[in-house]
């Protein structure tokens, strides 16, 4: 260990230049840097298993830390070894100064121009005694995690060496103030945030959730995406010679001509159809049974579903129906559902989107409702289920009025957001979460303004593309259970508008818990908010968004929801999709679930 670390600081000083100077007592270092430099000074003295050292690290921070000017860091000698690590240790943390370092100064204030410091009591004694104990388990995070506030932004500095040669874990740099004493000598009279360590109750919120480096990635699915893709339908591979085309109840697929477009274009393929037009808002047990027994009398040999979310759900349960016995309930895990498992290879699905919120053309799962025994719950997850050919054709969209964009666009939007802080989350599901998040939030106010508006409606398309992609390796949390819940008690209840109604109490439970802040404050910055440094921020851009949207005032009452249902609605959603549950960054029980219906009621 000892050679390891005078390899480490021999190679690092040929890179940087070093001042350093004593105070009186001759425990204070000064460490001045260039930026983009590599700083490590180590001395090792032998005795009682410790190992004493001085660290400071100014890595390459620019393309991150927007062109931070790194000025000068106060450093002492501090104590290390692998059975106590930093327990004795003081942390240094500098005033932040309002404007300074640009955005970095607020997640890193030890880097700012401010030089004035304030210390911390010692972190060894009284109740925080365990203090190197306890940041050793918190500091479990990665490199990429947002922002964060206080001397513990400095993990992400200094962790590319000295934590991979100690602990393999991200530790902030630990240091005392020239005067020694607790408080610096202009800090009495400012306001001082405490130290995030000190609060027992935000220890998790430190380093926030840790990020899965893990993941299982598969999405077979071609997907033909832009402006008249729909005219290049004809020009695919086809699955088979005789389809079922799949359409709701409605009328705007047949006024729109997006029927007839497509007959023109299969036929083109050499594809004969037969149509099934009965599918509902929220598709019913009962419809799917009738589609798949309907492609099985035509002799289908695949499906084409041209719709919304509704329509390409029930099409993957009837594709799946149409070549298994049984009902399709026997294969619903949840609920009175059997559990059964797959017995024959589903039918070939083409999707065709005509909305821009479930993301289901991107995705292997589908929502049925269970109107016998009012049972919302989801079904599918099989590899087979995924579409073979996509088409999200933005000009098919403008036909959607504006409160149903608005209720699709927002469906989209918190398949991310609980995406971005569910447990499973990791470094793949945040690219496509937040990527999705800012494409809603800056697109889906004109999308409603002006349907017509082409931009807006190819941004909104692509961001419910990627939450429909998103949900194949991640998995949401218990928003969409207890909003099926409530649609599946009151299925004239549009799915993306109960959400709507949920969310700002949903999210305020998890804000209050302290449960990820750090994610809050990332979705809040990605949403339109640069300057966002709290989770309730989040909640700030929501509003903001539900309003510019016209949909900040839904009332669960206009679709004669009361509270006497509230326990009813809590008990169904844990018992039909109790899975989502698990997802959750903090336990949500039976009495929250009833007090966020309450909440979100009026």
């Amino acid at each position: 260990m000892e050679a390891m670390l005078f390899q480490v600081a021999e190679r690092s000083l040929r890179f940087c230049r070093l001042f350093e100077t004593k105070n009186v007592n001759g425990k204070i270092r000064f460490f001045r840097v260039r930026p983009g430099r590599i700083l490590t000074i180590a001395r090792i003295v032998k005795g009682r298993r410790q190992a004493k050292f001085n660290v400071l690290f100014s890595s390459s921070l620019h393309s991150r830390v927007h062109q931070c000017p790194l000025r000068m860091l106060r450093a002492s000698v501090v104590r290390a070894c692998p059975s106590r690590i930093f327990s004795s240790a003081k942390i240094v943390k500098a005033e932040k100064k309002t404007g300074a370092c640009s955005q970095f100064s607020e997640a890193c204030p030890i880097f700012c121009k401010d030089k004035r410091f304030i210390r911390f009591p010692d972190a060894s004694s009284g109740k925080n005694r365990n203090f190197g104990k306890k940041l050793r388990n918190l500091c479990q995070g990665t490199i990429d995690q947002p922002r964060i506030t206080g001397a513990e932004s400095v993990i992400r500095v200094i962790s590319p060496v000295i934590c991979f040669l100690f602990f393999r874990a991200e530790y902030p740099i630990f240091a005392k103030t020239r005067r020694g004493k607790f408080e610096s000598r202009r800090s009495k009279n400012r306001d001082v945030r405490k130290n995030p360590l000190r609060d027992e109750n935000k220890q998790l919120n430190l380093i926030g959730m840790k990020t899965n480096l893990n993941y299982d990635m598969f999405v077979p699915t071609r997907t033909l995406f832009g402006a008249g893709t729909l005219n290049e339908l004809h020009a695919q591979p086809m699955p088979g010679r005789k389809a079922l085309l799949v359409i709701s109840n409605g009328r705007s697929t047949r006024a729109n001509s997006y029927l007839s477009r497509t007959e023109e274009q299969l036929r083109m393929a050499g594809v004969e159809t037969v149509l099934f037009d009965r599918v509902e808002a929220n598709p019913l047990k009962s419809t799917v049974m009738a589609g798949a027994a309907f492609a099985k009398e035509n002799n289908c040999d695949f499906l084409v579903a041209l719709g919304g979310g509704s329509v390409m759900d029930a099409s993957k349960a009837m594709a799946f129906m149409a070549t298994n016995p049984g009902d399709v309930w026997d294969y619903i895990s949840g609920g009175t559902g059997k559990g059964q498992t797959m017995v024959n290879k589903p039918l070939p699905l083409v999707c065709i989107t005509t909305t821009a919120g479930t993301g289901s053309e991107a995705d292997q799962w589908g929502v049925i409702t269970n109107d016998e025994t009012n049972e919302k719950i989801g079904f599918g997850g099989y590899d087979e289920l995924f579409p073979v050919l996509s088409i999200v054709d933005p000009e098919l969209m403008k036909s959607v009025p504006p409160k149903f964009t608005a209720y699709q666009g927002f469906d989209a939007l918190f398949h991310s957001t609980e995406c971005y802080i569910s447990k499973t989350a990791s470094l793949m599901s945040d690219m496509y979460a937040l990527t999705a998040i800012e494409n809603v939030a800056k697109y889906l106010p004109r999308a409603v303004a002006n349907g017509a508006d082409m931009e807006a409606r190819e941004r909104v398309a692509f961001a419910n593309n990627l939450s429909g992609a998103v949900m194949t390796f991640c998995s949401t949390t218990a928003e969409h259970s207890l909003e099926h819940a409530m649609s599946a008690y009151h299925q004239e209840l549009p799915h993306g508008a109960g959400l709507i109604m949920i969310s700002k109490a949903f999210y305020e439970f998890f804000i209050e818990k302290h449960a990820c802040d750090e994610r809050f404050i990332k979705m809040a910055q990605a949403m339109g908010m640069p300057e966002a440094d709290k989770p309730e921020d989040f909640i700030t851009m929501l509003v903001k968004l539900q309003e510019a949207c016209g949909v900040a005032n839904l009332k669960m009452s206009d679709y004669g929801f009361t509270p006497d249902e509230f326990d009813t609605l809590a008990t169904n959603a844990k018992e039909t999709m109790g899975k989502l549950f698990l997802a959750n960054p903090y336990e949500l029980k039976h009495e929250d679930c009833v007090e966020i219906y309450r909440k979100s009621f009026r």
